[in-house]
């Protein structure tokens, strides 16, 4: 399965669900040959995987870098050899992230649960909507990223009702993932959250995060 994280919006962490994403995928049985796409300048997966590679982290994972005009071409060549591919793509209106959307299965755009970042999923919404044209398969999931952990905060079901009513182009996942300290350690480390020490606060309910969100991910 070909998975883009891309949102229109910075700042909504996009690399670091990518890379769970990724380590997620590549734990799972018989589906260990995993290609994380990084088409942002800043490197930030290319980086993780060295960091990774370095210090011999198991399951493998590789990385390429793709650029606008030529990734289309390049995640055909290289798509026979990976099981599943996640790309994780720059902010902003990128011609990287339209040409994508023409071959993906699906886009995740994370969100946080604030008026200005769900204001932006309409450039998504049509978007997704002119690719579709062209790739009828394509879909577009959006989720709550950097959600509030208390749980008596209505910011998450607000976002879900505004989704349902105004975005009907995309399917709002029923998980959300809170903002938690331990996702920083995935970037410096070169792991996922459920590769760090089970000591590590929050480790359990980040790691029951990423399983739930995987599981729609791929449902």
């Amino acid at each position: 399965m070909m998975i883009v994280v891309g949102a229109q919006k910075g700042g909504v962490g996009k690399s670091t669900l990518g890379l769970n994403l990724t380590v997620w995928r590549a734990h799972q049985p018989g589906h260990s040959k995993v290609l994380l796409i990084d088409t942002d300048a800043q490197g930030s997966g290319q980086l993780w995987v060295s960091i990774r590679t370095r210090q011999g982290i198991e399951p493998k994972i590789s990385c390429v870098i793709g650029q606008a005009g030529t990734i289309v071409d390049a995640i055909r060549a290289l798509q026979g050899s990976f099981d599943d591919i996640v790309i994780d793509t720059k902010g902003d209106e990128s011609t990287e992230l339209g040409e994508v959307l023409e071959i993906a299965d699906k886009v995740v755009t994370p969100l946080r649960p604030a008026m200005f970042d769900i204001a932006t999923l309409g450039y998504m919404e049509k978007l997704v909507k002119s690719k579709r044209m062209i790739n009828p398969k394509l879909q577009a999931l959006v989720l709550a990223n950097y959600a509030p952990s208390n749980k008596g905060n209505t910011k998450v079901p607000r976002m879900r009702r505004t989704v349902a009513e105004q975005y009907k182009g995309y399917r709002m996942l029923e998980t959300a993932i809170v903002n938690r300290s331990l996702y920083d350690l995935c970037g410096e480390r070169g792991k996922g959250v459920m590769e760090l020490p089970k000591g590590t606060p929050g480790f359990a309910k980040a790691c029951e995060e990423i399983e739930q969100l995987a599981q729609e991910v791929w449902a």
